[in-house]
């Protein structure tokens, strides 16, 4: 039996807009937490993927210029790890704009760009984000153990109920990226 693949186009991805920095703040639902709570815990660690324990983390290249080698990079509150980097934010015609690219150019148009994607662009940011990862590394995704880097792909293309929750996880880090990238310094 082969899959169907699911028009992107039918996927129920509520997208409600993030708030741009500075605009109507308003005050942190019952329970919030706020990041210098947390300490040492990384922002990939809040994520829905995570790599299991005894699992390489994925690799990539890219260091923000200026910053000298093994330097730690952060974008707003939160420490980066060096894959973070060269991964996408947004697809433009021109490109692929990486974390890297936003954060030595910051601009608040990006945010607006992001939140005014439809549910396919969503899903290709999803793609592109989960693209040079080792496909057969392990993950645990909302607490399951057992999937891999093939696996989400797959559910993302697919636009699985699993796939669904990737692609709105992804948007929210991305959003969270950008709007820490965007705010103003304590």
């Amino acid at each position: 039996m082969t899959r169907q693949p699911h028009d992107p186009q039918e996927l129920p991805i509520p997208q409600p807009p993030l708030p741009r920095v500075g605009e109507g703040e308003q005050p942190e639902p019952p329970g919030a937490i706020e990041p210098e709570a947390l300490g040492a815990i990384e922002p990939e660690a809040l994520g829905a993927i995570e790599p299991e324990a005894g699992q390489p983390a994925a690799g990539g290249r890219g260091a923000v210029q200026g910053a000298p080698a093994g330097a730690p990079v952060f974008c707003g509150r939160w420490k980066l790890k060096p894959f973070e980097l060269p991964r996408p934010v947004l697809l433009r015609p021109a490109g692929p704009l990486t974390l890297h690219d936003f954060l030595a150019r910051p601009d608040p148009a990006v945010l607006d760009e992001l939140n005014a994607l439809d549910a396919e662009g969503l899903q290709a940011v999803a793609l592109a984000r989960l693209v040079g990862a080792p496909p057969d590394m392990r993950l645990s995704l909302f607490g399951e153990p057992g999937h891999t880097i093939r696996d989400v792909v797959r559910h993302v293309q697919d636009g699985t109920p699993l796939g669904v929750r990737v692609i709105e996880a992804e948007r929210k880090l991305v959003g969270l990226l950008l709007t820490e990238a965007l705010r103003p310094p304590d």
